[in-house]
């Protein structure tokens, strides 16, 4: 069998930097991508058309001068190339944001851009792809309009123009105007989380390419498991589905090729002239896409995430017409509902306990690469499996690809911007439905919809769509959605709503969106049965503001920072019911005693944090069954703040980062909060032979009260109840908890009051924002314990050390933070095994950090705690 490679263009192509007639144009190879299509990202020029005297016919000419317009790098808003380009520096400092002139940026741009096709290019057809314009476009070519704004319309669309009887052998120019969201445009979104930017993220955000074919196009390929044996996981179907299109008048008689790992296949099809097909092909009329022992993808912790590559061709005759190659995984994904009718989620055939947060991208969807990548591995560090995207986030495919190659589960839908008269500025039906009831409405966002799916499907790290979030779709709506979805995507679950809701079209959601979203005392997740406990699938939720280091304050806010915070803190808080830390203020200070200078108050911010993250994810493990699933509100910033965040604006972790990795490891032990007593979780998939664990109560004059050991057998998946402790004596208790599974020990340490936190019993006085308590319990004697000194050790490697700490004190050692610095910056990214230690007397701890060993001199370890005389 002859396999035809795929298409490859040998073009000698120039990409005209500083073009539209400019007298100094530089020339350089012209970029394809991996199905060699001409990609026309990359440097472009901008201008306000207020102040452009010209119209599209002339500016899309090569002729037009346009040498002295600002230059941006596509994808990008308008407000990304204008900080990039220095017109506004450091607008995430301060109040920075505030002087940003809003009405000049919120207008129409011209985007321009040139580039060259050599002789005999045009005996090949030419499809320009735009996969994402925020918010209206017309888009110009050689002195033609191509199209206009009603057919260039909305975020999330994604746009193929044929275009080929309007190119030219040499110099080609391409002009865009470019035209703002307004009030009720369904556009990106940033809600509560962030400020709106002042051009509300217009701009050509994601990739620009001119897709090259012969006369058949492969377009939207397409390959699913469409079965697997999930007993033995000994032999998985596959499907193949993908659009051809012929582009000419003639029949074709095609062969598509494939290739799958080792496998090759030929299909045969004709086309009639001008004809449109989706084919599906399953094992029935290819018998390669039956697969032998296939190597699945799993979420991280339950197997390794394998990938497989797919390359597509379209050949007619003896030519390669068409090809379409990428990435793949062999995995199903159900979904089940609990008995208590909560939903949860399978991956081939497995019940998977969600541990996930919410991502967001930079405000003014500037993320590079290398930012996001950070990222990811972030949530691997914290033991998460999950993130959830609320918005198709991402300006290409590259933030999907790498959950793909991390196993991170990847929840999808879309955003709550659209369900609220506040964001979206135009009335609501916020009783039921998010905002879209109007015919035109819903014909757009259904739209979106299938854009969105077709676009990113291939990606196995997708495991639900999710049409709604605080609300569900209008009927009619949604009835789209669902068509759409089996049509283009069968191998996913349909979610209505990420809140509990009964759809007419799709019956409950199963799912639950109570809140809180500001501070909640520790024991809250344990006992609240009413909101957003630990019992079914909190799609998002989290105890509230999360500030950062005292380092990434002083660089959103400067030296001067006042303290106590005050009005001059605000503006980098939440929106709206979260614009002041007010609520998480009553509490520290209650419960720990109130900070007298910055330096404590951002060291005890992360203990606080530690302390109140850890539990949610701790609850939401021990309560297996009933629990399905956790979404911490959020994972990330998208611009410097004080709120939901696990690390900060500048990849700088919070106490919350490793409150979470520690709540998350997949064998721990827990304190649970409600009924005082020791849990063992395991969350991997194999049962484990014997696991020790081991408890002691130190008071708070480090004295021990209780110690406790036992060794369990056969511990399977999910929860397992160990042993009640006794009532804690008067004053603070630490416990320390430690469990032995194989020869590795794992420490969780837990700080406690006798003086319990009480949750108001009046459910009245609940709300999704958060629930109050009627009484705090009293950690002040942390502030109070005997000083200690530490003796540290560091070991250097290869882009890590090894830090030994050791508390030769009959002293408890509690808050040690270690940081990483290069002068007087501290170090990002950094990748600390563990931080915020509480150590016993006498314990000796040893802990590592990973980091770029491309830092030229090498970094410093600091170390620091509540009680500390020194580090030495």
């Amino acid at each position: 069998m002859t396999i035809l490679k795929p298409i490859t263009l040998v073009l000698s192509i120039a990409l005209i930097l500083n073009a539209c007639g400019s007298k100094e144009k530089q020339s350089i190879n012209i970029e394809t991508d991996s199905n060699s299509n001409i990609v026309l990202d990359g440097v472009w020029q901008m201008k306000r058309a207020q102040d452009v005297n010209a119209k599209g016919e002339a500016i899309s000419l090569p002729s037009f001068d346009c040498s002295t317009w600002t230059s941006i790098s596509i994808p990008s808003t308008i407000m990304g190339g204008l900080v990039e380009s220095g017109n506004y520096p450091n607008p995430y400092f301060k109040e920075n944001m505030l002087q940003i002139p809003s009405d000049s940026i919120l207008q129409n741009w011209w985007l321009t851009r040139s580039f060259e096709l050599p002789k005999g290019a045009l005996s090949k057809n030419f499809t320009l792809n735009f996969e994402g314009i925020n918010y209206k476009a017309a888009v110009f070519l050689n002195g033609q309009l191509i199209a206009d704004t009603s057919e260039v319309l909305g975020a999330f669309n994604t746009y193929e123009l044929l275009v080929k009887e309007h190119l030219v052998e040499g110099e080609n120019q391409l002009a865009v105007l470019l035209t703002p969201p307004l009030v009720g445009a369904y556009s990106i979104g940033f809600v509560d989380w962030a400020p709106t930017p002042p051009d509300k993220n217009m701009g050509i955000w994601r990739g620009v390419n001119l897709k090259v074919s012969d006369e058949v196009e492969l377009k939207d390929a397409f390959v699913y498991t469409s079965s697997l044996d999930t007993v033995n996981y000994s032999e998985a179907e596959l499907t193949v589905t993908a659009t051809l299109v012929n582009h000419s008048e003639a029949d074709q008689m095609i062969t598509l090729t494939g290739k799958i790992d080792t496998s090759t296949f030929t299909y045969e099809v004709r086309l009639s002239g001008k004809e449109t097909r989706v084919l599906s092909l399953s094992s029935t009329e290819v018998k390669a896409l039956h697969i032998e022992d296939p190597k699945l993808w799993w979420p991280v912790g339950y197997g390794e995430p394998n990938l497989y590559h797919a390359d597509l061709s379209v050949n007619v005759g003896e030519k390669v017409s068409s090809s379409s190659s990428f990435d793949f995984g062999i995995r199903t994904v159900g979904d089940y509902k609990n008995k208590n009718g909560h939903r949860g989620y399978l991956i081939n055939g497995k019940k998977i306990l969600i541990k996930g947060a919410g991502w967001v991208d930079q405000l003014f969807l500037e993320n590079t690469h290398a930012y996001d990548e950070t990222q990811m591995q972030y949530v691997v560090d914290m033991n998460m499996n999950c993130v959830r995207f609320e918005g198709f986030w991402g300006k290409d495919h590259h933030l999907y690809e790498l959950c793909d190659k991390y196993g991170l589960l990847a929840m999808v839908g879309f955003s709550c911007h659209w369900e609220w008269h506040d964001y979206i500025g135009t009335p609501c039906n916020e009783s039921e439905y998010g905002c879209a009831d109007e015919s035109n409405e819903i014909e757009l966002v259904a739209s979106y919809w299938k854009d969105q799916i077709t676009w990113m499907r291939n990606h196995p790290s997708v495991f639900v769509w999710v049409a709604g979030s605080d609300f569900l779709p209008h009927p009619e709506l949604e009835k789209k959605l669902v068509a759409s979805l089996k049509e283009i995507d069968p191998s996913r679950p349909y979610l209505g709503a990420a809140k509990w809701h009964t759809s007419e079209v799709t019956g409950k959601t199963g799912v639950k969106m109570e809140g809180p979203y500001d501070y909640v005392t520790p024991n809250y997740w344990y006992t609240d049965t009413m909101r957003g406990g630990a019992f079914g699938f909190n799609t998002e939720t989290g105890p509230g503001p999360q500030p950062p280091v005292l380092s990434s304050l002083l660089k959103m806010y400067g030296n001067s920072l006042n303290f106590p915070i005050d009005s001059t803190w605000n503006f980098h808080h939440g929106r709206h019911a979260f614009g002041t830390m007010n609520k998480y203020m009553r509490a520290f200070n209650a419960r720990y005693g109130a900070s007298q200078t910055l330096n404590d108050f951002a060291l005890m911010a992360q203990i606080s944090s530690y302390e109140a993250i850890r539990p949610m994810f701790e609850a939401f493990r021990v309560n297996q069954p009933n629990t399905t699933g956790i979404i911490q509100w959020m994972l990330n910033s998208a611009w410097p703040e004080t709120f939901w965040q696990q690390y900060d604006f500048y990849l700088q972790p919070t106490g919350a980062y490793y409150g979470t990795k520690t709540a998350c490891k997949p064998i721990q032990s827990v304190y649970n909060y409600g009924n005082h007593s020791i849990y063992l979780v395991n969350d991997g998939l194999s049962n484990l032979d014997s696991v020790e664990i081991s408890a002691q109560i130190f008071d708070a004059q480090s004295e021990q009260v209780f110690n406790f050991d036992t060794v369990i057998y056969n511990v399977n998946q999910g929860s397992h109840a160990i042993s009640k402790l006794p009532a804690l004596y008067k004053g603070t208790n630490f416990i320390f908890i430690q469990t032995e599974e194989k020869n590795e020990v794992i420490k969780n340490n837990y700080w406690l009051s006798s003086e319990l936190d009480v949750i108001d019993p009046n459910y009245e006085n609940s709300s999704w924002i958060y629930t109050p308590n009627i009484a705090f319990g009293d950690l002040t004697a942390i502030r109070k314990l005997g000083k200690v000194t530490l003796d540290i050790s560091t070991k250097k490697a290869d882009g890590a050390y090894t830090v030994t700490i050791n508390n030769n004190s009959d002293k408890i050692a509690f808050g040690i933070e270690a940081s990483l610095w290069k002068e007087e910056q501290a170090v990002t990214p950094v990748f600390w095994s563990d931080n915020y230690l509480v150590l016993a007397p006498n314990e000796s701890r040893e802990i590592s950090v990973k980091f770029n060993k491309d830092l030229g001199k090498e970094p410093t370890v600091k170390i620091q705690g509540v009680n500390l005389i020194s580090a030495q």
